[in-house]
């Protein structure tokens, strides 16, 4: 994926979800699902890395959620 490409898919979902800006986090291994924050993106060796940063809350679990696409309803739990 290119950054453009991720550029256009976000700003996308945040007029689908009707808000104009929303945290980002990095949700990882869905079978364990972990979730972290995001770093400052680095530009080395010719690509763009998005470096995990830690844990967002008081919990390191992401939703299951997470790897659905889109837009989830909010009100349902997986």
């Amino acid at each position: 994926m290119k950054v453009r490409e991720m550029i256009e898919m976000l700003e996308e979902l945040l007029e689908e979800a009707g808000v104009e800006d929303a945290e980002l986090r990095l949700a990882q291994q869905p079978n364990w699902p972990l979730a972290f924050t995001l770093r400052e993106p680095t530009f080395c060796r010719g690509m763009v890395w998005l470096p995990e940063g830690y844990h967002p809350n008081d919990s390191p679990y992401a939703p299951r959620d997470a790897w659905e696409g889109g837009v989830v309803d909010e009100d349902e739990e997986s």
